[in-house]
């Protein structure tokens, strides 16, 4: 029996406990796709290039549908059609061999986590009508060099391939593989995305503008090079101060706290407060394993029912 004969018996048995018909299915030269109501539900194959079908309409790629063992590190490419106006949640997430995705002009929004795990892809443009893109859609690229956006985009744009919103104000991503060793946040930035700088192994040292209020969980990564975080001194939320890495090797992962009695961070659609008596001497105390874990070592966490940090 063919591999693609076993292929398709498994399809046709994973269809009785999925609301798959056989018109549903579309064959390809060595894979198979779930189609239903324009929505790419499903592909299993062994492509290194996969050609999603043009001529049925579809409009939306549905989260975690290349994610198969089958195929995860096959994948070397995707050619989307133009049709498609949504990139679902983890679309493309642990693709790890994938070198090229080309965003249609008529996508609007790129799903949570879309490209989580994508380590081989090296950059990536955002067309002109994307106008949302969700939480960590870039997270895990660690080979990724630049984010550009097409300049007619009215909701982002890339500055030196680094990801902002139009207006400058919030840091969503700084590429995993950006060869730099020092970087200056803009003076128009006054929030950084949670694992904004995530990855990155060449950074030694970031500056932190005056108008930052808010920087979110595990925005800065300090496994790898990161040894120093400055902030300027006339901002009234971080504390000026340089720390070095003494223990690194200790303290993966990295989160600034600010100056203030209470951090309100969002973790999923839940927001906690977190109380912290006093900052820590050194003027920045960190995301170490966990908000819980460091607030606990202080005594200082006052009851607060605090999540643990993933």
């Amino acid at each position: 029996m063919r591999i693609k004969d076993i292929m398709m018996f498994g399809i046709l048995l994973f269809s009785v406990t999925f609301p798959y018909n056989a018109q549903d299915i579309i064959e390809s030269n060595d894979g198979f796709f779930y189609v239903k109501d324009n929505v790419l539900e499903q592909y299993i194959g062994f492509e290194e290039c996969v050609v999603i079908p043009t001529d049925i309409g579809i409009t939306e790629i549905r989260g975690l549908n290349f994610l198969s063992d089958l195929s995860n590190d096959i994948i070397k490419s995707v050619i989307i059609p133009e049709s498609v106006t949504v990139i679902g949640n983890q679309t493309f997430a642990e693709l790890i061999s994938i070198t090229n995705i080309n965003i249609p002009e008529n996508v609007t929004a790129i799903g949570a986590m879309a490209f989580f795990n994508c380590k081989s892809l090296t950059s990536i443009t955002i067309p002109a009508n994307v106008a949302f893109i969700g939480k960590d859609a870039f997270r895990g690229c660690t080979s990724l060099t630049s984010i550009n956006v097409d300049e007619r985009n009215t909701s982002y744009i890339s500055i030196d391939g680094v990801l902002y919103n139009k207006n400058k104000t919030l840091l969503i991503k700084y590429p995993a593989s950006k060869n730099e060793q020092i970087y200056t946040i803009p003076s128009s930035v006054t929030a950084v995305e949670s694992r904004a700088f995530s990855g990155n192994r060449h950074l030694q040292s970031i500056t932190i503008p005056a108008n930052t209020s808010f920087i979110g969980m595990d925005a800065f990564d300090l496994r790898f090079s990161l040894t120093s975080i400055n902030v300027d001194k006339r901002n009234t939320s971080y504390t000026r101060t340089v720390r070095k890495l003494a223990n690194r090797s200790k303290s993966p992962r990295w989160g600034m706290i600010p100056a203030r009695s209470a951090l309100k961070f969002r973790l999923g659609l839940r927001r906690c407060s977190v109380f912290y008596g006093r900052m820590h001497k050194n003027g920045i105390n960190f995301l170490c394993g966990g908000i819980r874990a460091a607030l606990e070592r202080t005594g200082k966490n006052n009851g607060a029912n605090l999540p643990d940090c993933q």
